[in-house]
């Protein structure tokens, strides 16, 4: 004589019926604090994302004109090599050391 298997329906990891119909998070004490727990704890996750996306679109906002200016230096000295460099260099202080010399004057 051969036995059929009986079906239990779903289980869950203990190998227990699970009653479909059951609302879980009603059925045990604290069940609605759990899910409370969960939804804070995955609202926390999701601005936490959101502040490391802020984070890194200011670090390339702040990096993108050095980024630029290296590449530009770099086919400046590809083109003209460092007398270039240098000229442009001597060029870029002169505002910078005008405008010290006006504060000087100015104090």
């Amino acid at each position: 004589m051969q036995r059929q298997p009986i079906d239990l329906g779903e289980t869950n990891d203990l190998a227990l019926p699970i009653d479909p119909g059951l609302d879980q998070h009603h059925a045990e004490p604290g069940g609605a604090s759990i899910s409370q727990s969960k939804a804070d704890a995955d609202q926390k996750l999701k601005m936490a994302e959101q502040a490391v996306q802020i984070a890194q679109n200011r670090a390339a906002a702040e990096a993108g004109p050095l980024i630029e200016l290296g590449r530009t230096l770099a086919l400046m000295h590809a083109e003209g090599g460092k007398p270039a460099l240098d000229a442009y260099l001597r060029n870029v202080s002169l505002p910078l050391r005008e405008r010290a010399a006006q504060t000087i004057v100015n104090l």
